[in-house]
């Protein structure tokens, strides 16, 4: 599993309350949706097909027993999807500058 395509990125999820790894590719045109149990996750997302520019460190909490589509607070649910999205813009963007001024 890994990037093959320059329009493709990489979700690599490490749950630390198990230490399991997860690794899910898309295209950034796609819409990203993760079916997370009850846990504490980091999220790095690898933007570049020899897996050495890794952006990461988005903690995630997952608490039982809640309803991720009518969320406790202000924010409805897709608002997660699009804080993704943006991250995701951005370590595209900081990569291809990155490559560019190589």
């Amino acid at each position: 599993m890994g990037i093959e395509n320059y329009d493709q990125a990489l979700l690599r999820i490490y749950n630390t309350d198990n230490a399991e790894v997860d690794e899910q590719t898309f295209s950034f045109n796609e819409e990203i949706l993760l079916n997370l149990s009850p846990g504490t996750y980091w999220i790095n997302a690898i933007v570049s097909s020899n897996d050495n520019f890794e952006f990461g460190g988005i903690e995630y909490i997952v608490h039982p027993n809640s309803n991720l589509s009518t969320l406790d607070s202000n924010y409805d649910s897709s608002t997660w999807i699009y804080v993704i999205i943006t991250l995701v813009s951005i370590m595209i963007l900081i990569y291809y500058t990155r490559k560019s001024s190589l």
